[in-house]
């Protein structure tokens, strides 16, 4: 066995080095290729750009661009129009026969497309207004136009061509040295495909990839092996090492990891003139087959080697190996709770004087064992007494804080209760009045009136005492049926506890309305700030105690002046904000942590029951299914409340 470790090293050290060698050959091949590729492009690209500024540059074109324009605002079917429009088409087909175009455009300044010889369906729209606005054709022309440079733009699957891809050559048209108007050709994909696509030297898995950047959204302008895509746009982030690079205006070749997550020999380059950059790849598994292979056949000897060795060392050493076998199978029992097991003794050398002092020693671990259970069995007995109680103990905390939750609410519906019954006590009283001394005015004319003794006089006074009399007791009316009306549905919600839908913010004015009797004493203001019929699927009682907690638990000396303010507002579609906010002297920084916990409060002497902020909490989280948040300094406190528009 030991024999065999150094020849395994040697095996390894010489498939690194083949390894090594190989691998500098792939990439300096991947490197010839990709520089060869890169001259086939720019010298494609080039011959491109030369031909369709040469027919820029012809006298023919510019005049009969010109005299296209004329007759284009005529119409398109206009006889001048078409006759202009037949002639050019004769000119340009002749004059391009050799230039291998897919389609020849003509666009104004405007960027109006006046003439096509494929006539599809990006004739006679406007690439600046029209529905092509925001095509490549479009982009080449407003590069064109504002630079006064010709352009070879990405391909991009292009609708006009039936949603093929496409790119375009596009150049002005000057005359006087000012431009007139745009000529694009579009790319033959026929002849320009084999030049990209071409796999010479890259086996059954290479590829080349060309791809431009716009922002920071890369487009590939060649298909890909692994996709279909080949214009949607790629974030840069989410792009393979080489391409980045390539793109960043770098050269480069190496090992890397493709687009795809496969391993691969791969040259990357920077195409300046197109602002382009290219990938030649080729997956490592193909590239280094020949040392994948070695690598096989080597390891599958050594492996053969090692097999054939272990097994004779195996033989050698069953003697040895059957005691301390024995001796492990006992231990892994022991380990597993059986104590009763013991290492059969049936040799008269070490490993017989082994078995005996092991088996001395499990019989020592039986006995402290059993002693060790006996003391474990008492002590469980107390621990489960003691468990017991404090669950007893537990529920009993339970209840009676759910008990004084519930006083809380109710205290704070019967504090309610009484604030209404004062406040309505004075419209009643105003209504009462009214309507008493109008009954008895109405019985004196009524006397008179029977006597033949009502004067006119009388009889105006009389009118317009009972025009005042009923303006009185319907304001003061409506004014104790708009308190009833609030504080029935306040209170109805906060003892129902149903889910409805509902006008948060009426309903928010309702539940202010049922407070300011509460509030009347003191010197504070309320501003709300709602979106009007905000509607929201909730339980309006946990709302309206939610704000009557907020209220109530102010931090105001009784004579001190405040503003509370409320505002809600739309997170999104599905949640709502409601942000509370007083201006008061605000929570001391070591009593922030504490201000959730139940039954603290700073108040305890003043009334105060330390719920009021332990029952906001559960009822966001537990009611509402929301989230709170608080900030306080020294000139206020804010609470922040966010929960679902619509419960389920």
């Amino acid at each position: 066995m030991t024999s065999i470790v150094p020849l395994a090293g040697f095996a390894i050290l010489n498939l690194r080095n083949f390894e090594t060698a190989l691998s500098d050959t792939v990439v300096n091949n991947m490197a010839f290729i990709a520089d060869k590729k890169a001259d086939k492009i720019n010298h494609y690209i080039e011959d491109s750009r030369e031909k369709i500024r040469s027919l820029s540059y012809t006298p023919d074109v510019v005049m009969l661009f010109e005299e296209l324009q004329k007759n284009y605002k005529k119409g398109i079917h206009s006889p001048a129009y078409q006759q202009t429009e037949n002639n050019t088409r004769h000119v340009l087909t002749r004059m391009i026969s050799d230039y291998d175009y897919y389609d020849l455009l003509l666009m104004d300044t405007s960027g109006e497309v006046i003439f096509s010889i494929k006539k599809e369906l990006d004739f006679a729209t406007n690439l600046q207004t029209g529905r092509y606005r925001d095509s490549i054709l479009a982009e080449s022309f407003r590069q064109s136009m504002d630079f006064l440079t010709t352009e070879f733009s990405t391909f991009t699957h292009y609708e006009p061509s039936e949603g093929k891809a496409a790119a375009f050559t596009t150049t002005p048209l000057l005359k006087n040295g000012m431009p007139i108007g745009v000529l694009a050709a579009q790319t033959n994909l026929d002849s320009y495909y084999p030049i990209v696509t071409d796999s010479t030297g890259l086996g059954k898995t290479g590829e080349a990839l060309l791809a431009k950047k716009i922002g920071d959204t890369v487009f590939f302008t060649t298909p890909r092996r692994y996709t279909t895509e080949i214009n949607r746009g790629v974030p840069i982030g989410q792009l393979a090492k080489p391409m980045v690079a390539a793109l960043n205006g770098q050269r480069g070749q190496g090992i890397s990891v493709d687009y795809a997550g496969h391993s691969v020999v791969a040259a990357w380059r920077y195409l300046p003139d197109l602002h382009w950059g290219m990938v030649v790849k080729i997956e490592t598994n193909e590239a280094l087959a020949p040392f994948i292979q070695l690598r096989f056949y080597t390891f599958l000897a050594l492996g053969i080697l090692m097999s054939i060795t272990t097994a004779f060392a195996l033989l050698l050493g069953k003697s040895i190996i059957h005691p301390v076998n024995d001796l492990i199978q006992v231990t892994k029992k022991i380990a597993k709770g059986d104590l009763t097991q013991r290492v059969p003794v049936y040799r008269h050398d070490e490993f017989g004087e082994l078995a005996q002092t092991f088996n001395h020693m499990a019989s020592q671990i039986k006995q402290g064992y059993d002693n060790l259970e006996h003391r474990v069995q008492s002590r469980t007995i107390e621990l489960v007494s003691a468990k017991e109680s404090a669950e007893d103990a537990l529920t009993q905390l339970k209840t009676t804080q759910n008990t004084l939750v519930q006083a809380e609410k109710m205290a704070a519906l019967g504090g309610l209760v009484a604030g209404i019954a004062h406040e309505i006590n004075t419209p009643i009283g105003i209504t009462l009045t009214s309507a008493t001394h109008l009954s008895a005015k109405t019985d004196k004319v009524a006397k008179l009136y029977e006597q033949g003794e009502l004067a006119e006089n009388e009889l105006d006074a009389y009118f317009k005492l009972a025009e005042k009399s009923t303006q009185l007791i319907t304001i003061n009316s409506r004014r104790a049926a708009d308190l009833i009306h609030s504080f029935k549905q306040v209170a109805v919600d906060q003892t129902s506890g149903e889910r409805r839908e509902f006008d948060l913010n009426r309903y928010i004015e309702e539940v202010l309305l049922s407070l300011k009797p509460a509030l009347k004493k003191t010197m504070l203001k309320i501003e709300l700030d709602c979106p009007e019929k905000f509607i929201i699927n909730s339980y309006a009682g946990a709302i309206s105690q939610l704000l009557t907690n907020f209220i109530m638990n102010h931090a105001y000396e009784p004579n001190q002046r405040g503003v509370l303010s409320i505002r809600v507002s739309r997170i999104n579609d599905d949640m709502v904000q409601l942000t509370y906010s007083d201006d008061g002297k605000g929570i001391p920084m070591e009593l922030q942590p504490k201000i959730f916990d139940p039954f603290f409060t700073t108040r305890r002497g003043n009334g105060g029951s330390g719920l009021g902020l332990h029952i906001v909490y559960n009822i966001v989280y537990q009611t509402l299914k929301g989230s709170l948040t608080f900030q306080s300094a020294e000139n206020g406190t804010t609470f922040t409340v966010q929960f679902p528009r619509s419960l389920p």
